[in-house]
Formats: C-alpha cells, structure tokens, sequence
C-alpha cells in the first residue's frame, strides 16, 4: 500500500511556493502533510521536530539553529517551538527568497502571536484536509466547485448528468475518513479500529498535554467522544460540557483545543441580508468522519444507522471533502450552514462572490418531498442569488426535481466525477 496520492492542495502549494517566502501547511496528525511537503519537491533539505536532538537545538537556540539550516528548507512539526517562528521572520527580512520555508504543523501555535501574526505579511496558510474519494482514486482535481458554480440552472445541470449511473456507495467505505493509512491500508474493521485506538492514544500523549492539564485528559477525552457523537450538530457547548460533567468555561475552552488541534471544524451559519429569525449557532464537525464514528462507539454503518447517527457521519464525510474542494479552488469559495428558527435548514451553503449554492445530504436511495423543504425555501429567500439547489443522495442517477431543485448522487461529488 502506498499512501503517495497526488493531492487538491499540490497546485496551491507550488504557486505558493513562487509567490511567499514562507508556506505553513497545517492539519490534523496523520493527514498527509508530510508525505505531501517531501513529494512536492524532493531536492528541498528536510528536517522534523520529532527528532528529539532536533528539537532540543532548536529549543536551546532558536535563531541559531534557524541560521544553521540550508535554504530552501522544509521543516516538520515547528509548533513545537514557537519560538522558531520569530527567528524565520528575522531570516526572511535579512534576505527574502520566495520558498525558502515550507513549514508543517499538526497544532496551531498555542501560545503568545500565532503564525498569522508573526509572520503577516511573509507566509502563506494552507490547511490539508483529510484524503478525499476523488484523491484516493487518483483524481487530484481542483475544479469540481468551479464546475458546479458554472451551471446557471437546474435544467442545465440535470441535462449534463442525462444518461449517467454512478456506482453503488460502498456502506464500509463511508465509515473509513480520509486519513490515507486506515483509509488506503487497514482492511476490515478489527483493522482499522485498533488503528484509531492507537491513533488517540498517540494524539494524547503527543498533543495533548502541552495544551491542558494532565489531569484533565481523562475528562477532554470524555469531551471530544461526546462531541464526536454529536458532529454535524449545532454546537451547543453548554449541555455537551453538562454531559462531560465540567463547567461551561471549560468546555469552551477545549472546544478551542479542538480546533486548534484540527480535531473538529466550525461551520459558520449564513444570515446575511435577510429579515428572517435565524439560528446563528455555528455547526460543530470532527475533523475526519472515520476517527468521529470510533470515538463515538460506532463499528460499522449498521451501528451509525441504529444508533440514529449515520446521517450525521455522512454529514461530517461530505463537510471534509467539501472543504477539501474549497481550499483547492481555483476561485474562493466559503461553506456554511443556514437554519431559521421556524424550522428550515440547509446543510451546507456554497458561497462564490455573490452566488450561492445550497446543498442537502441524504442517506436514502430515494428523495421525499420533506427532504426539499429546506432548500426550496432557501432558493425563495435568496432568489436569483441561488438559481438552483442540491440534494446529494445514495440513489444512482441525477434526479431532477421541483422548483429549481437537483438530486445527484452522492459518489459524483465524494470521488469528483463530476
């Protein structure tokens, strides 16, 4: 098995590359980023801080061991020296070289000015995502947002996809992630849940206790398998820090840790512009659908579907790849969610300069009226801003629906074939 996958994110880093002096690549642990950073340029010096007599030069002298290294150089894991971050900033004024830093980071800086601030001006900030269907079949694209928002109107998309059948989702497959070695290499599911047991306990020792007290680890692990229960939720950190039995400041708190660990996403919600009462409670989504179902207690998608949370793993699958295509674009492109509080809701909103794209997920290998309601009054709300909506469904065949309204399967979107 080889988990050397050509990547979304690999013509943004090389146009970043010629553009910054300094690249940060950041992500959650076991992502991808280093396989990434040595594929793109092999000829570039390499050095990790998880070799411990690196990271104690490093630690021991910062602007030393900075000026010690060969350019351009790629440096693993520099989060844990924060310190390093200020010595790069005082090389690259000395001499400004486009590339000579490409730096990786599995945590954001926990403490004092973050890379953004120090290196303002100087860096550009990539986020690998977790491995997607399209990457892990060989189909690096970048233009399946580009390709979606270039359809003016259900008709027309429904036309494009006339005739197609996509192939059957793999239930096994949906429970995976994207993580490239459970995904790509751990066959049955014994496999891979001794993988992701191994994997927390990793994240816990590695990344976890610079970040809170040691006696807090049994409880924020309790946190995280409670809020990985509740992906693709509204974040209401009040009732998930009751239920992890602590106190709402802390619950807040490792809600912060989790993002800065990539462990969870926020979804922002949309409400810009409109006279509706909405519900402006960003969604919560663990950072890869595969590690989410295991800290949940989930096995298999039989389990997801009797434990009432498959549509939320699914949920959590489509919010990965969808970020994954954004970050990849060629045009920015922003995702939210939109819930009013008369009920209407829509998973996911696409928003490209003043268009807008609404789309729902659905397991079912059908479409029910009550599973359009939602979009359909997005696209009255919105009108011309959104021409048209999307379920993503387990059927086979684009469906087209009422009132500007397309179902698509959901294995065109996942593996990129639009």
């Amino acid at each position: 098995m080889s988990s050397e996958r050509p990547r979304l994110l690999e013509p943004v880093l090389r146009r970043a590359l010629r553009e910054h002096p300094v690249v940060w690549v950041s992500g959650l642990r076991q992502a991808g980023k280093t396989t990434l950073v040595r594929r793109i340029d092999p000829g570039r010096a390499y050095f990790t801080l998880d070799d411990l007599s690196l990271l104690a030069a490093a630690r021991e002298d910062p602007q030393g061991f900075i000026q010690s290294l060969p350019r351009p150089v790629t440096l693993d894991e520099v989060q844990r020296v924060p310190e390093l971050l200020l010595a790069i900033k005082r090389e690259v004024d000395v001499r400004r070289r486009a590339g000579a830093f490409l730096l990786t980071g599995s945590s954001q800086i926990p403490a004092g000015r973050g890379v953004k601030e120090t290196l303002a001006g100087r860096v550009a900030l990539l986020r690998l995502r977790p491995l997607t269907w399209a990457e892990a079949a060989g189909n690096a694209q970048s233009s399946l947002l580009d390709l979606l928002f270039r359809f003016r109107s259900a008709s027309e998309l429904s036309a494009a996809f006339a005739g197609r059948t996509a192939s059957p989702l793999d239930s096994a497959k949906l429970m995976m992630g994207g993580l490239p070695v459970p995904f790509l290499g751990r066959k049955g599911v014994g496999a891979r849940e001794r993988w992701f047991e191994q994997y927390r306990a990793t994240y816990i020792e590695q990344d976890v206790p610079p970040l809170v007290r040691i006696e807090e680890v049994p409880a924020f692990v309790r946190f995280l398998s409670l809020a990985a229960a509740r992906t693709a939720q509204a974040a209401n950190m009040a009732a998930l820090a009751h239920d992890a039995g602590v106190s709402v400041d802390t619950g807040v708190r490792w809600s912060a840790l989790m993002e800065m660990t990539f462990l969870a996403d926020r979804i922002p919600p949309y409400w810009r512009n409109i006279a509706k009462r909405l519900v402006k409670s960003p969604k919560l989504h663990i950072g890869d659908a595969g590690l989410a179902g295991h800290l949940a207690g989930v096995r298999g998608w039989g389990d997801a579907r009797r434990l009432n949370v498959a549509g939320r793993l699914l949920e959590t699958l489509v919010a990965q790849h969808l970020l994954a295509f954004a970050d990849a674009a060629r045009v920015p492109t922003r995702i939210f969610h939109y819930r009013t509080q008369a009920g209407a809701e829509v998973d996911f909103v696409l928003e490209r300069g003043t268009r807008l794209l609404p789309i729902e997920v659905k397991t079912a290998s059908t479409v029910r009226t009550a599973d359009t309601r939602g979009l359909g009054s997005f696209l009255e709300t919105f009108g011309r801003a959104a021409p048209f909506g999307l379920v993503l469904y387990g059927g086979a065949e684009a469906v087209p629906l009422a009132r500007g309204l397309v179902a698509l399967p959901l294995s065109f979107v996942l593996e990129g074939g639009l």
